[in-house]
């Protein structure tokens, strides 16, 4: 057994009193999982809450009262008290957890393990920054409180302060209990929390510490913008513009992505001859000039001004390729991306008009505007066989990709 799993369930034994409400409440939760979902990610959104008022109470002195959640949420943004990476988690396991409570749809064990993923990234921040000595300090029994109020707030009592950090215990406790046992519901969970120790590439499984230990549930894009400086017709258009392809030498770019919730994005370019080029966060062609810090990434433009652009260079005819790469921590300064990737053959063109949208190594078909001009059926297309490298090599390290693939008339 895992001994961060024995060493969770040894203090699962150790609550007692009140704080079992809690343990059931989240037993409860694992419970129904498989047969209610809505359920499930209701009983998420009473842990958020929780914390929520908790750190509210603790940074203005204020009990919460009656207020919202997503009022509470937005005043903690707003005072910095938040990182926007964590809020944007929040407002997530928010959403779902309305969704679950207040609207008929036919949700998924695949909803609540988006959910406790985010969930999970929030309580161990918390943990980490609020409560950092919320289980030392805990006395051994306290008097009987309300578990996560929803609307009404839990009534003042007279206990010390310190009392108070007792109930921040079992949320993380009984929520480990909760994402083990969910791991063993649903294979997604599974998947995330026990991943191969025998990557695709053959090389040794990296440190927990590299690998995001719950990836989000994310979803975002990266699209390019052409403005060629001879023609107006082809002027900030996007590559599904009719006449727009191939690009050609001089023909100037932008690139743009998104993704929600935010995340440390790294977005790399292929060229039509399998040479793989930094984009973001590092200097663009420089692998050596990584900043030092980073930050989650909800949108960004490259390059940043919106009167200043890349250029096509001249190169063998083929497909360009950029590539948005998501994690939801910032990837080791030690971490070769490039010798991780390994060498990326030439990337032929089907056709001189021939683009491809792919999310997860998976070819996208029904997104208005990324349509795409692409036959995945072709045997040994290099542009099929790139993205399928991209995944077997560094899936283990990004959770999310995504990427846009273009023909390039080249000379």
């Amino acid at each position: 057994m895992d001994p961060t799993l024995r060493d969770v369930l040894a203090r699962l034994d150790r609550v007692t009193g009140p704080l079992e409400q809690l343990r059931a409440c989240f037993k409860e939760a694992v419970d129904v999982t498989a047969v209610s979902p809505s359920m499930a990610l209701t009983a998420a959104r009473k842990v958020l809450e929780f914390i929520v008022r908790d750190i509210y109470k603790r940074h203005t002195g204020n009990e919460a009262g009656t207020q919202p959640l997503e009022n509470l949420l937005q005043r903690l943004n707003k005072d910095g008290c938040l990182p926007r990476l964590i809020a944007a988690y929040a407002n997530a396991v928010r959403e779902l957890g309305n969704v679950g409570t207040h609207v008929f749809e036919n949700l998924t064990k695949e909803d609540v393990a988006r959910s406790l993923s985010q969930l999970t990234v929030i309580v161990q921040w918390y943990f980490e920054h609020e409560r950092p000595n919320g289980a030392e300090a805990a006395p051994a029994e306290i008097v009987a409180a309300p578990v996560v109020p929803t609307v009404a707030p839990a009534p003042e009592t007279k206990r010390p302060h310190r009392r108070t950090l007792t109930l921040a215990i079992p949320v993380v406790l009984t929520l480990s209990v909760f994402l083990v046992l969910s791991a063993f519901l649903l294979p997604p969970v599974r998947a995330w929390l026990f991943p191969s120790a025998n990557p695709p590439n053959g090389r040794p499984a990296p440190d927990l510490a590299a690998v995001p230990a719950t990836p989000a549930a994310f979803k975002g894009y990266i699209d390019v913008i052409v403005y060629d400086p001879e023609d107006p017709q082809r002027q900030n258009v996007r590559l599904n513009t009719p006449d727009v392809l191939p690009l050609k030498p001089g023909d100037r770019f932008a690139v743009e992505a998104e993704m929600n919730p935010p995340a440390y994005l790294y977005i790399l370019w292929i060229d039509a001859d399998g040479k793989v080029n930094p984009i973001y966060p590092w200097k663009p062609g420089h692998w050596e000039e990584r900043p030092a810090e980073e930050q989650p990434v909800g949108r960004l433009r490259r390059p940043e001004a919106l009167d200043h652009w890349f250029t096509i260079k001249e190169s063998a005819p083929g497909m360009d390729t950029l590539v948005l790469l998501t994690r939801d921590a910032p990837l080791p300064a030690d971490m070769d991306l490039r010798a991780e990737l390994g060498e990326v053959h030439s990337q032929t063109m089907q056709s001189p008009h021939a683009t491809a949208w792919f999310e997860n190594g998976a070819l996208v078909k029904n997104e208005p505007g990324r349509k795409g001009d692409f036959d995945e059926q072709t045997l040994g297309d290099p542009v099929l066989a790139a993205q399928e490298q991209i995944r077997a090599r560094l899936g283990r390290w990004f959770p999310y990709t995504r990427a846009v693939s273009f023909a390039d008339r080249g000379k």
